[in-house]
């Protein structure tokens, strides 16, 4: 849970995070990972790549960027 990465993981879909610098919350996450079955598992890396694949492209990329220079544009034009 630090820096970008909270925004690439959905907790409990596509992954799991734990707080930075606590080796309790790691001990925990990775057991709980552990206990889960491998059908489960394969089924959060799969959901991982698929949002990957759906959301993180380039022109995805794009579209938020050039949506994020309107929303900046608007607003200095109403200033």
């Amino acid at each position: 849970d630090i820096g970008g990465i909270p925004e690439l993981v959905r907790p409990g879909q596509t992954g799991e995070v734990f707080q930075s610098g606590s080796v309790d919350a790691l001990a925990s996450t990775l057991a709980k990972v552990a206990g889960m079955r491998p059908a489960d598992v394969a089924a959060m890396g799969r959901a991982g790549r698929a949002w990957m694949e759906q959301s993180f492209t380039i022109e995805r990329y794009r579209e938020r960027l050039v949506a994020l220079y309107a929303r900046i544009d608007v607003r200095m034009q109403a200033e």
